[in-house]
């Protein structure tokens, strides 16, 4: 269960990371016009961390939401529904579980975003335009 569990977390990090450099790379044109009226490339790195910054806290509260959810219906159920055996079962977050969340829905977002940012900064105003 725990190497399942380890590819599913590796194979959707992965993939979330890759799909906000994509996104951010889509923005080279945006990213042209910010260039073109004055914005230096820090300046455009700071805008995007803190995009993805924000999306990777939404995403946190929303996991935590509905794992919480999921997690009282669940004692619920075992409290009032199952055998006197099943009872027992005790349903929570541990803490390194919650900071590997924390970190993770907080982390690849941002470095996604900064491989997308990287390769956008680096094209001239007049060819993002052109784009």
């Amino acid at each position: 269960g725990y190497i399942l569990g380890y590819l599913v977390l590796l194979i959707s990090t992965i993939n979330i990371a890759v799909t906000m450099a994509g996104a951010i790379k889509k923005r080279t044109g945006e990213i042209g016009l910010m260039k073109a009226i004055g914005y230096f490339n820090g300046q455009i790195s700071l805008m995007i961390v803190i995009e993805a910054l924000i999306i990777g806290l939404l995403s946190l509260f929303i996991t935590l939401l509905i794992s919480a959810s999921f997690m009282a219906a669940l004692t619920f159920l075992i409290t009032n529904y199952a055998s006197i055996y099943m009872q027992g079962i005790n349903i929570q977050w541990d803490l390194i579980s919650l900071l590997q969340m924390i970190s993770l829905s907080i982390l690849v977002p941002i470095a996604g975003s900064l491989l997308g940012v990287r390769r956008s900064v680096k094209i001239s105003p007049k060819a993002a335009l052109g784009k």
